[in-house]
């Protein structure tokens, strides 16, 4: 008999208005983005705002604490989850950011507010102890695993989608290799005692 244990929960959802949110999030993230430098953390080439959001942007904090609610119930957790820090990114043409992870917090987040085509995927790896031992070699293709037996996890980033994820979750976001600026929003969880 076969037993698999450890999944790892992702979830994400589309907010229905995002264009009207996007177009007021843009203006704030590149008018921050004008006027200070950016931080050095898991971006290569591309902008990381302070950790710290300004007060006009109180409403998507809001937003970000209301589908939270969709973890809460689902994991069945005694506290709900509230928005601990938050920061904006700009990754420019080949701009990415490199395996992190979130320590400090319970779940991690990244909203989009701008990615065009072929701005690069955010991908998901599990990091633990078996990868430094020897990996197996299976008879079928990549494509073809079982889901507890993949490596990496793909998501495409979409515009008004939040993706959030445990915080021991490693992820990467490849090479932006459009034109245009990808921008988006990350965020950290904690559970707080009410």
């Amino acid at each position: 008999m076969r037993e698999l244990f450890f999944s790892v929960p992702i979830f994400y959802f589309d907010f229905k208005e995002h264009k009207q949110i996007n177009k007021k999030l843009k203006k704030i993230i590149l008018g921050w983005k004008d006027k200070e430098d950016s931080l050095q953390r898991s971006n290569v080439l591309g902008w990381h705002s302070k950790v710290k959001f300004p007060e006009e942007v109180d409403f998507f904090t809001s937003m970000i604490n209301d589908v939270q609610k969709e973890i809460y119930l689902a994991e069945e957790y005694k506290y709900e989850l509230k928005v601990d820090s938050m920061w904006a990114m700009v990754n420019k043409k080949y701009s990415y950011n490199k395996l992190h992870t979130h320590p400090g917090c319970h779940w991690a987040g990244v909203y989009y507010v701008q990615c065009p085509p072929k701005c690069g995927d955010i991908v998901f790896r599990f990091l633990e102890p078996r990868q430094s031992f020897p990996q197996p070699i299976f008879k079928k293709n990549t494509n073809e695993l079982q889901p507890h037996q993949w490596e990496t996890v793909h998501y495409e980033p979409k515009e008004g989608r939040v993706i959030m994820f445990p915080s021991y979750l490693g992820h990467e976001v490849e090479p932006n290799l459009s034109d245009k600026d990808r921008i988006s929003i990350s965020f950290n969880l904690i559970q707080k005692e009410e």
